[in-house]
Parts: C-alpha cells; structure tokens; sequence
C-alpha cells in the first residue's frame, strides 16, 4: 500500500498525515464534489458539453468558486457556452502575483 500525504480542501485539514491511495482518493473526489455542484448552481440551467462543464469543475478546484461566480469567464459561458474568446477569459488566470504560471 502506498502511502501519500494529502491536505483536503474539506472542513477538516489533514496537514503531513499519511493516507493510503485509496483515502487520499475519497478526500479528493469529495473535495471535487463540492466543486461539481457549486458549478451546477453557477451554470444556471446553462447547456454545457461535458469538456465544457469539466473545464469549469477544473477552474473552480483551481481557483475557487467565488472566481468562478465573479469572472467573465462564467458572464461568456452563460451568454454563449461556444464563444471562441472564452479561451481567453480562461488565460486571464495564467498570473500569480502579475507573473506568468508556467503551469
């Protein structure tokens, strides 16, 4: 059994305890699942493919839901889910502290 170090964005914080693989996984699906519902309330009705949809499950783990709510990145997706400048408003997050993230 491998043994990885896991912090869980969920109520509790689990700072430098070990988990095994099958732990840490049901901390993280869970962790996603909040996020997958709070993008089901943000999208409002909004038909999304399922990259779509994934795309801002994945921003929102990233970045919060409260970037999400906030962004216009969602004010494109909302108005037009197939807008070609939303891969732009996705860019827009690629600073930490106005420098460029190699990712």
């Amino acid at each position: 059994m491998e043994n990885i170090s896991k912090m869980s964005s969920t109520e509790k914080r689990f700072t430098g305890t070990l988990f095994a693989r099958e732990e840490a996984d049901a901390l993280f699906w869970a962790d996603v699942e909040k996020f997958v519902r709070g993008v089901n309330r943000l999208k409002q009705g909004t038909r999304l493919t399922q990259n779509q949809f994934d795309a801002l499950v994945s921003f929102s783990f990233n970045c919060g839901l409260g970037a999400l709510e906030r962004s216009t990145l969602l004010k494109k997706v909302k108005r037009n889910p197939n807008d070609p400048t939303i891969e732009d408003a996705f860019k827009a997050y690629r600073y930490v502290n106005k420098v460029e993230n190699a990712g």
